[in-house]
């Protein structure tokens, strides 16, 4: 099985918000050492064919939301994947730079499932391993950027974790994935239908994009570990829609 990459190289925006500003109190709430889900039948979303692993790692996140907010696993498929990729590509099998997909997100939605998904917000986590899980346990899904090693498919070859860190990361080798779960010596991320297994080492040596996407829960307003008067400000600062709190609290 062919498996592609397909994560442009990384673009920074000093307006993007981060993570710790937005915390109620600006300090990580406490997070188990250990989290395992919520699991779901993963999918490839034709990640075997096209680079379209932005879009499967939106996919997975969008995904797990929804168990949050409905209550269901919704049906996503391949083929609004790769439709949704080529929008965003310009048609061309050409990869995904993670912050614009970010930003159309939020402004416009991902349409998965028979459904237009617009997230209310997103925010870059620091990379500390204590940042990425406080995010993954209670917010959701890690959607992460990586610019991997040349020796990447070895371990996914002989179905081993991947722990070698002897060699430089390579922006040739962008791929999007999400992590989903975690212990204190592990990281397990979701790409290509499939879990993958790290060390943190190595999650920390080839990772070079982490975002927390906020997604639109009307019932956080009551009881969110964000601070929703703080996040609504640091919108307006960066140009996001100004009704983009009104929206929110539509749900």
């Amino acid at each position: 099985m062919e498996l592609k990459l397909g994560k442009k190289e990384t673009v920074f925006d000093p307006k993007t918000i981060k993570m710790m500003s937005i915390w109620k109190d600006k300090k990580l709430p406490d997070f188990p050492p250990k989290f395992d889900g919520p699991i779901y039948p993963l999918q490839m979303w034709g990640n075997d064919k096209h680079g379209d692993c932005v879009m499967c790692g939106a996919a997975n996140v969008q995904t797990r939301s929804e168990m949050v907010e409905q209550k269901i696993i919704i049906p996503i498929t391949e083929y609004e994947v790769e439709k949704q990729y080529f929008v965003l590509s310009g048609g061309a099998d050409s990869g995904l730079v993670m912050l614009d997909t970010a930003k159309f997100w939020r402004k416009h939605g991902l349409f998965l499932a028979k459904h237009q998904y617009r997230s209310y917000a997103f925010a870059s986590i620091h990379d500390a391993p204590e940042n990425v899980k406080a995010v993954v346990s209670i917010i959701g899904d890690a959607w992460c950027g990586f610019s991997m090693p040349d020796n990447w498919k070895e371990a996914v070859d002989a179905g081993n974790p991947w722990t070698d860190t002897s060699l430089p990361a390579s922006p040739y080798n962008g791929h999007c994935m999400t992590v989903g779960k975690y212990d204190p010596d592990w990281v397990w991320v979701k790409t290509w239908g499939q879990w993958m297994q790290m060390s943190w080492a190595w999650f920390l040596k080839y990772n070079d994009e982490r975002y927390s996407i906020i997604d639109a829960k009307d019932s956080w307003l009551k009881d969110s570990p964000i601070d929703v008067e703080a996040l609504y400000n640091l919108l307006l600062e960066c140009g996001a829609d100004v009704e983009a709190k009104k929206w929110w609290e539509r749900g």
